[in-house]
This record gives C-alpha cells, structure tokens and sequence, in this order.
C-alpha cells in the first residue's frame, strides 16, 4: 500500500508530555501500536487529515485494526476506492471489523452479493456487531432495495408473508407503506383484499397508484368495476398503459369495446 508523501507537522502535539509525546517518538521509530494511537487522537480531536496519515503508516505496518478505522475516515471524506481497497485488504487477512465494514459499504453501495458475502464473513470471523445485522443484510440483499428504514419494514413484511404469517407481516408493511413505499402498499392492499377487507384494500391501493406502482393501477380498475364506476375505471387503465403496465392493454381494449 502506498504512503503518503507529504509531512505532516504535527505541532498539535508537540505541547503535549506523557502518552502522546511518547506514542509520536515511537511511530517515529516506526512503532504501529504508537501509529495507531495517533491516528485515534487525531480522530478524536477531529484533525481527520492527520488521523488518515497514521492510520495508514498504521495499516502500511500490517496493524488491521488501524485498516478498519482507516477505511471509515477514507469513506467518511468520499475517498470510495482507497476505502474500499483499505477495508479489503483488511478484509481478506482474516479481520473481522474490516470485514464487517466492508460489508457496510457494500450494502450501501447495493453491491448485495459481495456485501451478504462479507457480512457472513465477518460473523464467521467473530464480528458480534455483523451477526446483530447479519438478518438485515440478508433481507436487503434478497429483495435488493437500499438500507433504509422503509425498505427494512417492506423486505421483512415480505419475508413474513412467504412464511404465511400474514398477521405478523402486515404491520411492517404498513408500517413501509406509511413512509411512501410503493410496492409496501400494494402489497398491503393485496394482503387486505384476500382478507376480504375491500374498503381498506382499495384505500391502499389508491395510494399505491399516486406513490407510482403500476400493478396497483390495475387492481384499481377492477376495484372501479366492481363499484360500478366505468369512468374511473378506464381512467386508471389508460394510466397503467401509459406506466407500461401490461396487464393494463387487455382491460382497456375491453372496456372500449363495452
């Protein structure tokens, strides 16, 4: 890995006696615990370009925990290839941290295979922090949406319902729905209108249509039909068409011919 050519004066320290005058001699001397606790103290003083440069002397001298906090700065200050080169290198030499960070940042770059891959690592290699996401990641990666709170309540709604536990899955779907998930709310009305639960299903799935879910413009239509409201009806079908929605082409050459 290559190091950074430029000086760092660090004048901030130079006032200071005990530990951290002792850690700047030993990285000096080429110490990577004392390098590493320079960068943590930069970190923490928020001196970020200081902390980058111990940390990677750190990581350069093989210390993996410096190579995870590195990767998080690197990330932090939008540097994405060095972090991700950092957080792999860290990754690949078996440490857990590095592993479950670059996991991390995968997931956020929905990049779910690689991310799901190295989330399992890192629990294999004794992350406790991975294995409390680990259920996380996997729902994410298997419904391949972006880690946000809306789209966690949606992926385990829908993990729910394939297990057939529809009781327990409606509440994360709405819960999805509520915070302008689309497919959250068709997917609620449809769990609504096989309950036989018409007005609220049909409620969902206006919604549904305005938040721009074509299969919910579909189902509107026969929701109309069924209500009597031919007008509506061909409206919501001619919108579907216009979405893309194939289902809709078949409905609204038959409510023309009508």
């Amino acid at each position: 890995m290559a190091t950074l050519d430029a000086p760092y004066v660090l004048e901030s320290l130079m006032d200071h006696t005990g530990p951290l005058r002792e850690d700047f001699e030993a990285a000096r001397e080429g110490d990577s615990n004392s390098m590493f606790n320079l960068g943590l103290a930069f970190a923490r003083i928020g001196q970020i370009d200081d902390a980058v440069h111990w940390y990677t002397r750190a990581a350069e001298h093989g210390d993996n925990d410096a190579v995870a906090n590195l990767g998080l700065l690197l990330r932090d200050q939008e540097r994405y290839d060095e972090a991700e080169k950092w957080l792999r290198h860290g990754a690949e030499a078996g440490h857990a941290m590095s592993a479950n960070n670059l996991g991390n940042l995968l997931l956020g770059w929905l990049r779910f295979d690689e991310a799901l891959f190295w989330a399992e690592r890192a629990v294999e290699l004794g992350s406790t922090a991975a294995a409390g996401n680990l259920e996380r990641v996997r729902l994410l990666a298997r419904y391949h949406v972006p880690d946000t709170e809306p789209n966690r309540e949606f992926a385990r709604g829908m993990e729910l319902v394939e297990k057939a536990d529809v009781d327990a899955a409606l509440p994360h779907l709405g819960a999805a729905a509520a915070q302008a998930h689309p497919d959250a709310a068709f997917e609620l009305a449809s769990l609504l209108a096989a309950r036989d639960e018409r007005d609220d299903a049909a409620g969902w799935y206006r919604i549904a249509t305005m938040l721009g879910n074509p299969r919910a413009m579909v189902r509107l239509v026969m929701v109309c039909l069924r209500q009597g409201n031919r007008d509506e009806a061909r409206r919501w079908a001619e919108k579907a068409v216009e979405s893309g929605e194939t289902l809709a082409g078949p409905l609204l050459e038959a409510l023309d011919e009508d």
